[in-house]
């Protein structure tokens, strides 16, 4: 018997007569969302920050959605004078509501708890729910969860210029369940420290996974600067990123490797003749340094726009624009295929010369990018970043024998493969932890569990 069977509940059930509920302990109330509702008001936008009546703005983007609350920091500061923060202003235990906002794979209909004693208001598109005193607010945020991902919110959502506004009267139409306050409160604290415990495996997951990817990243820069044979003598290449490599290695600047380098090209909207895939930076599959399956993109390139832009298998691609300060322009990935495209005016062809094997060369770059080596030649224009191409060509690397390259680039094949898969387990866990922590929630929200404390409350472990 598992510990989940031991705390299945006994008590008598009736059906809800709704369907998301199903059956309920039969003494439990069924009433609408709104008989929880006290108040709720749409919250404000204000003026730019004055310093006189400055106060911090929630908005959806500090919503913690798996922890049902807010995120550590509240960085936005509006100008609310104080009159315009009557009935606005936060108060521990109140219900954030998002009414709009959201999109096709996160709707609108969010609920999180505002759990801080800072003073705050919420933006225009989050309105402030109190609750009346028989329902407590740590109990209903994981009321609201369980609608939510039940998708009960869809049925009032209402679509207007790209942005879903959720029609509040009709979603606190819908049913809930009521159990009485003491049942609630041990329900609530049930949940917290069933929740803690998956969030704490779930966090576990994620720091396997950043181990991984800097295995990952090791394992390349390694291989790529000192090769595979571990007896091999080395000499200092006199380049910081690529310190010892091995003694008959070639060391010299990049462009040495470089055939040719083209930029692409937008062309036109699709007409029907002169289509063809486009390739832009977003398809980058930055991980496993090649693209995306699919290449979602078509644009119109006349027959003369394509001379030596068109990508065969083994071209590189250098994004020269975009990026950003978590993730710089300057990624390289191979062209590993033989469909036809070109590639956008974001991002140059690269051609090898025939004694560089294209398989070890997106090592190569892949090892220079997680060195920061591209930043030296990144241009900020108007918010984008822009690469100096000749500039980054000039940088040193890593020149092996051809029969080298082949054997360092089977390896690492091998290798990432291999992390890769692990990496893809423990993604699958989380998947598989977030799916058990939404049927928790549901389950006891329902009365499906006996309530009354976790055994997991106090240490997650």
């Amino acid at each position: 018997m598992t510990a989940d069977d031991r705390r299945r509940t006994t008590a008598p059930r009736r059906d809800s007569g709704v369907a998301w509920l199903g059956e309920v302990p039969a003494h439990w109330g069924v009433q609408r969302f709104k008989r929880a509702i006290a108040s709720c008001r749409n919250g404000i936008w204000g003026e730019e920050p004055d310093g006189i009546h400055d106060i911090p703005c929630v908005r959806v983007a500090d919503f913690d959605r798996e922890a049902l609350g807010l995120k550590p920091e509240i960085p936005t500061s509006r100008a609310v004078s104080i009159k315009d923060r009557e009935g606005r202003t936060l108060r521990r235990g109140n219900l954030l509501l998002e009414k709009s906002g959201g999109g096709e794979n996160q709707p609108v209909g969010q609920v999180v708890l505002y759990d801080r004693d800072e003073e705050a208001v919420c933006s225009n598109f989050i309105a402030r729910v109190e609750l009346t005193p028989d329902c407590l607010p740590n109990f209903w945020k994981y009321v609201f969860a369980a609608a939510y991902v039940n998708r009960i919110n869809l049925r009032s959502v209402k679509q207007t210029s790209g942005i879903q506004n959720l029609d509040q009267d009709q979603f606190f139409d819908e049913y809930a369940p009521f159990p009485p306050l003491a049942e609630q409160q041990a329900i609530a604290a049930f949940l917290d420290g069933e929740t803690a415990r998956i969030d704490w495996l779930v966090d576990d997951q994620r720091r396997l996974i950043e181990l991984l990817r800097e295995r990952r990243a090791a394992v390349i820069a390694h291989a790529v600067t000192k090769g595979l044979d571990p007896t091999a003598p080395l000499r200092h290449s006199g380049v910081a990123w690529l310190g010892e490599v091995p003694a008959h290695w070639g060391v010299q600047r990049f462009k040495r490797a470089i055939a040719s380098c083209r930029n692409g090209i937008w062309g036109e909207e699709p007409d029907g003749i002169h289509d063809i895939p486009c390739v832009r930076v977003a398809d980058f599959d930055r991980e496993a340094l090649g693209l995306k399956p699919e290449i979602p993109t078509s644009r119109a390139v006349s027959i003369k726009d394509r001379e030596g832009r068109t990508l065969r298998r083994g071209n590189l691609l250098l994004e020269k624009s975009g990026g950003g300060e978590n993730q710089p322009v300057g990624q390289v990935v191979l062209y590993d295929r033989d469909e036809e495209a070109v590639c956008s005016n974001f991002i140059a062809r690269v051609e090898l010369t025939p004694d560089c094997l294209p398989n070890f060369w997106k090592y190569v770059f892949a090892a220079a990018y997680v060195n920061r080596i591209n930043l030296r030649s990144v241009k900020q224009t108007s918010g984008i970043q822009n690469l100096d191409q000749d500039q980054f060509f000039d940088e040193y690397a890593p020149f092996p024998p051809l029969a080298e390259q082949q054997a360092i680039a089977a390896y690492l094949d091998g290798e990432t493969a291999r992390i890769d898969g692990l990496i893809a387990d423990a993604e699958r866990g989380i998947e598989l932890l977030g799916e058990r922590r939404a049927a928790v929630i549901s389950e006891a929200v329902r009365g499906d569990l006996t309530p009354g404390p976790s055994p997991f409350v106090g240490s997650p472990h």
